[in-house]
């Protein structure tokens, strides 16, 4: 194979005449190293693929946690390369597997055990019928969970739009403006009952509202599962979301700490793609 010929199909450019007429995505070495992104990702395919039963809940939380812990592409090519349907995972070049997902599995048995049990870890005491009850121990935390929350919040009022949301394991607060005061907000408590009566608070006029319906739960979901990963959290006792607007446009705000006073806290767009990450520092 000459250079041009190694070279167009590295970057996979189509060209005629000359000219690049359409360009694919170019496809890494197994060997490079995964980002906090390309975990997310994994984790959205891993819900999707729970979510239309293709993974039991078993499967589901042993992939997760070999994906919270994966350190490369290939690492995470092995977890959802057998699911049918597309992700946004980067590419990687074919080639002779090094390390088979039995591998993986074996190395993170333990951690998927504490994934099934706690779910990240997170101490839940839900009762019966509880969100922890319906959903998992982090309630509306999971993709069924926030499709939960947001599918309530326009049944109930005609649409998603919202000034914040604020989303607990075991409940959420939406802060809706008052129709008929521009100053005032109203906010609302969700759990299992349903939406309560609500209290108010002042807001800012000129502060945008933000599309709960734009929120891509799947790859939030994501970001919630990684987030000990990408905060270097290995344990979390707390763990809440916020949904807002920013100067850059909507935003997703995680945090979560632990009660060795540990905490860090990152933000994301409402497409999961992470705009800052603050990580726990030991040394700090």
């Amino acid at each position: 194979m000459s250079y041009l010929e190694s070279h167009i199909a590295d970057t996979a450019k189509v060209v005629h005449n000359g000219h690049i007429i359409s360009a694919m995505p170019p496809r890494y070495s197994s060997a490079v190293r995964a980002r906090d992104q390309d975990r997310t990702d994994t984790c959205s395919a891993l819900d999707e693929g729970l979510a239309d039963g293709q993974l039991s809940d078993a499967e589901h939380a042993t992939r997760i946690a070999s994906a919270m812990i994966a350190t490369t592409l290939q690492e995470l090519h092995a977890l959802v390369d057998d699911l049918q349907g597309d992700n946004d995972l980067a590419p990687i070049r074919e080639q002779r597997p090094v390390r088979d997902y039995s591998t993986l599995i074996a190395v993170v048995v333990g951690a998927a055990i504490l994934l099934v049990g706690g779910g990240l870890a997170f101490r839940s005491c839900g009762g019966p019928d509880s969100p922890a009850e319906s959903f998992g121990k982090i309630g509306y935390l999971t993709p069924a969970g926030l499709t939960d929350v947001v599918a309530a919040t326009k049944k109930e009022f005609g649409n998603g739009i919202v000034d914040d949301m604020t989303v607990y394991p075991n409940y959420a607060v939406i802060f809706r403006p008052d129709p008929g005061a521009p100053r005032r907000q109203l906010v609302y408590r969700y759990d299992e009952d349903g939406f309560a009566d609500p209290s108010t608070s002042s807001r800012d006029p000129k502060e945008p509202p933000v599309d709960l319906t734009q929120l891509d739960v799947a790859k939030t979901a994501g970001v919630i599962a990684g987030a000990g990963q990408s905060l270097n959290l290995p344990q979390i006792d707390t763990i809440y979301i916020v949904v807002r607007s920013s100067d850059d446009g909507p935003e997703l705000v995680l945090h979560a700490n632990n009660d060795r006073n540990e905490n860090g806290y990152l933000t994301a767009d409402l497409q999961g793609n992470f705009r800052s990450v603050t990580r726990f520092d030991p040394e700090n």
